[in-house]
């Protein structure tokens, strides 16, 4: 196992790459300075970034890596930090299936999110038997029987997965019921109605929320 030959032993841990007998941190010191420098590294590795409210990394110029980067290019240093969505995970458009490409929607609806377009409408594609398949309308209520979510699916399993995982109301719900419709088209009127008539708690789109 080589040990990099820092005079009294290097500090710097998990070394995989040497140069004439030095780890590659103090080579490099030595090469650009003159000097191996210290036998740790310089950076205190407890640092954090100096922006109120962020307890990200040091990274430079006493910012995180995310705040170093806005401050260089000038964007809003105060503005929410962006989710990070699992590969994977489903559109968090109600009756969506699509993984999701930007901003926690698939591709379609986050241009139609971008371009303020109706994002309920029924999707234009080349693949006329999408249209046709057989879609789950679903519902989640609580144990005091309220309504608390209403949307459709053509995956049941992964779309209460997709919910369990993403949604800080989904501990309410005790029970979970279903039905078939022969279409999306049929499937999209009956959610459609039912978050009129019954005001589910959680949904937005045509419970006069949005």
């Amino acid at each position: 196992m080589k040990v990099c030959k820092y005079p009294g032993g290097c500090e710097i841990e998990n070394q995989k790459r040497f140069d004439a007998g030095w780890c590659s941190v103090h080579r490099r010191r030595l090469v650009r300075d003159g000097d191996p420098g210290p036998p740790g590294l310089l950076r205190d590795p407890t640092r954090v970034c100096k922006v109120d409210g962020c307890d990200g990394k040091f990274f430079a110029k006493g910012f995180c890596e995310m705040h170093y980067a806005r401050k260089r290019k000038g964007w809003d240093m105060d503005a929410p930090r962006q989710v990070r969505y699992r590969k994977g995970q489903v559109c968090s458009q109600d009756g969506c299936d699509r993984v999701v490409s930007a901003k926690g929607f698939c591709g379609m609806h986050w241009k139609r999110n971008h371009d303020n377009r109706d994002m309920d409408a029924p999707p234009k594609t080349r693949n006329k038997q999408l249209q046709v398949l057989d879609t789950t309308v679903y519902r989640f209520t609580d144990g005091a029987g309220r309504l608390l979510y209403v949307g459709i699916t053509f995956d049941l399993d992964q779309r209460i997965a997709q919910h369990r995982h993403s949604q800080p109301w989904w501990d309410d719900v005790c029970i979970v019921t279903s039905h078939t419709e022969p279409t999306r088209v049929d499937a999209l009127a009956v959610e459609a109605a039912a978050i009129r008539n019954e005001k589910p708690a959680h949904n937005v789109i045509h419970n006069g929320v949005a």
